[in-house]
């Protein structure tokens, strides 16, 4: 009898329930998935705190895509902002799910994962995954999409937290660390929990030494919506975008809990691995 992947039946199964079920590997800090483009399979960073769908230029190069008149405006977290082409992708195949007339643009690869190999060849970012309740789930490897409507709430339970609206639309919810309150993005694309430098300066927050880093916060407590998930800690970097954000919630996170985001209603839920 021939062996087939676990992966591969669990895609099976949600395409019977209309599901789009993404396996990922976690790799440079983040979780990574396959796509297909033409018959080119392509490398994605999936990002929930990033823009859109970015292809580096040498993939564009690769996949002859046309790039359109008009560009896409954006600024990383240091505050610097960049004008990139836009594209035209005629249709993507993720999760075994073919989707077309996604907007794309050229992403500029940071500089420390230029020399990484495998290759990472873009991003999918929140204009794609905030269509869906997107179900986070490290452990297992899969990133799960489910549709609003109809939606069975068994499969997003956990602690409930209200959505603060952002003029970028990122996923942004209060939370209780142990010196205050802070004003949270939860980022699939952070490789680690960080803390704006200047937030923990100005404010006032213990910071332990660290190589590369202004500090490191560690906070016995991290609460959202009166449930403590923590401990968690902050790495202080001297990042100033987005606006109106404190901290980064990230991989170090994500790696302990499901985290289900419904952008549509303006919640997510999360909770512990089992």
């Amino acid at each position: 009898m021939k062996h087939v992947p676990l992966a591969v039946l669990l895609s099976w199964w949600a395409c019977a329930h209309g599901e789009i079920l993404i396996p990922v590997e976690m790799q440079y800090g983040s979780p990574v998935a396959t796509a297909v483009i033409g018959e080119r399979k392509v490398r994605l960073i999936v990002d929930s705190g990033g823009y859109s769908l970015g292809l580096r230029p040498e993939t564009v190069a690769d996949l002859n895509l046309d790039r359109s008149a008009e560009t896409v405006s954006t600024t990383d977290v240091h505050g610097a902002t960049k004008e990139s082409g836009s594209l035209a992708i005629p249709s993507i195949e993720i999760g075994g799910h073919e989707f077309s007339s996604l907007a794309a643009y050229e992403w500029q690869m940071p500089p420390q994962l230029a020399n990484r190999t495998p290759k990472i060849d873009g991003t999918l970012g929140r204009d794609f995954l905030n269509r869906y309740v997107a179900v986070y789930d490290y452990d297992n490897l899969t990133i799960t999409l489910l549709e609003n409507r109809g939606l069975d709430a068994s499969r997003c339970d956990g602690v409930e937290v209200a959505l603060i609206g952002h003029p970028d639309n990122v996923i942004v919810t209060e939370a209780n660390v142990d010196d205050g309150v802070v004003t949270a993005l939860w980022d699939t694309g952070a490789t680690h929990s960080f803390i704006k430098a200047h937030v923990a300066e100005e404010r006032g927050f213990p910071l332990d030494p660290a190589d590369g880093a202004r500090g490191i916060y560690m906070s016995e407590q991290f609460s959202v919506a009166g449930s403590d998930l923590g401990p968690l800690d902050f790495v202080a970097l001297p990042f100033v975008e987005p606006q109106g954000i404190d901290v980064y919630i990230g991989r170090n996170f994500f790696a302990s809990h499901v985290v289900c985001v419904n952008a549509i209603e303006g919640w997510l839920r999360v909770r512990p691995n089992q």
